[in-house]
């Protein structure tokens, strides 16, 4: 069960007092945003302040009581830990809300465009900025402007190669149009299907109205937090990743899948996809898919999460190649893992209660605590000796749909423990996560996979 949310403040109603107002130069009166948890801006807009108040479904800046409105405080920000202040590199940054935020006709998620948007595609910048060079005051109603994406070469030769990097997307107006000061980390969208490309990040000194193309964030190849600072990985990062329709496993050897016991109990046949990277294109190069009708959960696997492991056995031996690799188990019983850092990867759902997994796999960093610290949580009747649990510093977390997946030694690349339960409370709301404790399975998986 992995997967961290990852919601964001798109085609901009969401108004953050602390941060630069936002409005579009040559621009119309536009519509309304988004949000859930989190809202993603600009890592300039977060980096030194304390506090937030943020504004969900804002049309006019103003009206602060507008019946559509939400507003909340937070003082969880965080901006990307790479972010170079002086070139604005890696310029993103999140807004972390404790309640859940309630989605309405006004507030509403934004989709993260996948793909690397090319040049001379159409989108839509949106914010309450200043409307000239000359204004003295942030727009009163949400402004948004058509654009055109560049070339980045060609945006480079404006501000620098030093300044627009890959992370980077450019675009102009075709009469000027522009965002302006108080736009930043507000969103740019595709014009068609209204998914979010870029966050605004930087301008030309020379001011608004000049016909310069402006710098956005391009989401979809910055590395930041999702939800809870998930990733995603890179096809063939993690060769042992098996996707078990829905859950997942580990390849241990060329005839066998370790997984949970949750995964496999009552099941008659699962499908096995073996160096899978984009869960919804079984012709990914590399991968192999087979059918099984043998799988094996622990003979005292309960219903309390005890003995969480099974095996599946595949109906023929496997070549392995770079996308497909057996993971490494731990050599003995030594598991004296406390406050060390292990990964966890998956396909699971971004928040609890989503309906949607991600395409790609995606992965992230947790720290493994003492049994004694996570029996505070679930109690010693889910916490065994057997367990092994770990947590997230930003409440990064697994969820559902990564069942039965790795979690992984960082140092050592030895898989410690398979992902078993989360708490009913939620993904994302910072609970540690309980995972089979590989180390006292071992001889149970030796006598079983042979």
């Amino acid at each position: 069960m992995f997967r961290l949310l990852f919601v964001i403040s798109a085609f901009a109603a969401v108004l953050v007092t602390g941060l630069p107002s936002s409005r579009v130069v040559n621009g119309e009166d536009a519509k309304h945003v988004l949000n859930h948890h989190y809202v993603l801006t600009a890592a300039h807009c977060v980096k030194n302040a304390k506090s937030w108040e943020v504004h969900l479904g804002a049309h006019k800046r103003s009206l602060t009581h507008e019946p559509h409105r939400a507003v909340y405080k937070t003082t969880h920000g965080k901006a990307h830990p790479d972010y170079n202040q002086r070139n604005l590199n890696n310029d993103v940054g999140l807004l972390y809300f404790e309640e859940e935020v309630k989605y309405t006709a006004y507030v509403q998620p934004a989709t993260v465009y996948a793909h690397h948007v090319s040049e001379d595609r159409t989108v839509v910048v949106s914010g309450w900025g200043l409307m000239n060079d000359h204004s003295a005051q942030p727009a009163e109603t949400l402004q948004f402007a058509p654009l055109v994406t560049m070339k980045n070469k060609d945006c480079a030769a404006v501000y620098s190669n030093d300044v627009v990097k890959e992370t980077v997307v450019c675009a102009k107006g075709v009469t000027n149009e522009s965002a302006c000061n108080g736009d930043s980390g507000g969103p740019l969208v595709l014009e068609d299907t209204h998914e979010l490309v870029g966050v605004v990040s930087f301008g030309h000194a020379a001011g608004c109205e000049k016909g310069f193309p402006n710098g956005y964030s391009r989401v979809n190849t910055t590395p930041i937090t999702r939800i809870v600072n998930g990733e995603e990985a890179k096809p063939g990062q993690f060769p042992h990743q098996v996707l078990l329709r829905p859950d997942t496993g580990n390849v241990i050897s060329d005839r066998f899948v370790l997984t949970a016991a949750h995964c496999v109990k009552n099941m008659k046949s699962i499908e096995v996809h073996l160096g899978a990277h984009d869960r919804t294109n079984p012709n990914e190069d590399g991968r192999l898919v087979f059918n099984s009708t043998e799988f094996k959960p622990h003979e005292k696997f309960n219903l309390l999460a005890n003995n969480d492991v099974g095996l599946v056995k595949l109906p023929e031996a496997v070549k392995f190649s770079d996308k497909i690799k057996p993971v490494k188990l731990p050599k003995n019983n030594n598991d004296k893992y406390e406050n060390e850092t292990a990964v966890v990867s998956g396909w699971g759902l971004e928040h609890t209660g989503g309906s949607q997994a991600p395409h790609e796999l995606r992965f992230t960093e947790l720290r493994v605590i003492s049994n004694a610290e996570c029996k505070k949580v679930y109690n010693g009747l889910i916490v065994k000796d057997s367990t092994i649990c770990a947590k997230g510093e930003e409440k990064e977390s697994a969820c559902n749909g990564d069942s039965g997946g790795p979690l992984v030694h960082k140092e050592t690349g030895e898989l410690i423990g398979v992902v078993s339960f989360v708490g009913v409370e939620g993904c994302e709301v910072g609970l540690p996560v309980g995972f089979a404790r590989v180390t006292k399975f071992l001889d149970w998986i030796q006598k079983n996979s042979v």
